[in-house]
């Protein structure tokens, strides 16, 4: 094992080494230490920011909402022709969230009960006569298995 990784070190050594030697047509190596630089590194230049500022007219976009003939609604930032009657004229800050934030109503106090319930025994689904009834058709089952086991058994010892 110590034998495969010396040679595979040898062989990356000379791997690495295989660029600098002059083998190609001319006698000149693919590399030289020359052209190994490190790279210019340099920060990027930022965007330049507007200065923030409140809201003003000039900032404002203009659209125009409007009902045709036939009752459809029509949104267009150029006023209409002939739609002057109807013609709703809604100016708006692009800036601005159109979005109403939802408003969470404040936690109501949890009312406790005036008397705790106490525990009651739910009825039985089942009258004693039915479990009565039930018991009798189980021994009777367990009485039937019990003759089936012993037939089985003496079938199995007339059969070895």
């Amino acid at each position: 094992m110590k034998l495969l990784i010396k040679l595979m070190l040898t062989l990356l050594v000379l791997a690495a080494a295989l660029p600098f030697t002059p083998f190609m047509p001319g006698g000149k190596p693919l590399l030289s230490l020359g052209n190994l630089k490190w790279p210019k590194l340099e920060a990027p230049s930022l965007p330049v920011l507007k200065p923030a500022g409140g809201t003003s007219s000039s900032n404002n976009q203009t659209f125009y909402k409007w009902h045709d003939a036939k009752g459809n609604l029509h949104f267009s930032d150029q006023p209409p022709k002939g739609h002057t009657a109807q013609l709703e004229t809604v100016e708006v800050n692009p800036n601005t969230n159109l979005i109403p934030g939802v408003k969470v109503p404040p936690p109501q106090p949890q009312q406790k009960p005036a008397q705790e319930a106490t525990a009651t025994s739910l009825p039985s689904p089942y009258s004693p006569d039915q479990i009565k009834r039930l018991f009798d058709e189980a021994h009777k089952i367990k009485q039937q298995s019990e003759q089936r086991n012993k037939q089985l058994e003496e079938i199995m010892g007339k059969a070895k």
